[in-house]
């Protein structure tokens, strides 16, 4: 009996997983955004020390966009996403910046 659950779980996990909804294509999450745009010329503290003053989506879309001015490659997409998760403060930048 423990083998045959050993060997469903072990070929149900993996059907479970791809079952799972992903991202849409070209959706990457605040994080890896973060990581990918921000990261490149501002070290995580910067971010972090200005998620702090709790800025709202309005202010944080003039941050992104005077950093498009300056050369950042950010997509409107991306932009819009980015201003509404740092704004939102959400769970996984508050994490990133260790303010859980």
């Amino acid at each position: 009996m423990k083998r045959t659950s050993l060997l469903t779980a072990f070929f149900a996990l993996p059907l479970f997983l791809l079952l799972l909804p992903a991202p849409a294509p070209g959706q990457e999450s605040c994080v890896e955004l973060l990581k990918a745009k921000c990261l490149r010329c501002h070290y995580e503290t910067r971010i972090c020390r200005k998620l702090e003053q709790k800025a709202s989506a309005r202010a944080w879309n003039g941050t992104i966009g005077a950093m498009i001015r300056h050369g950042a490659n950010v997509s409107k997409e991306e932009r819009k996403q980015l201003a509404s998760c740092l704004a939102g403060r959400e769970k996984e930048v508050l994490e990133f910046c260790g303010q859980n």
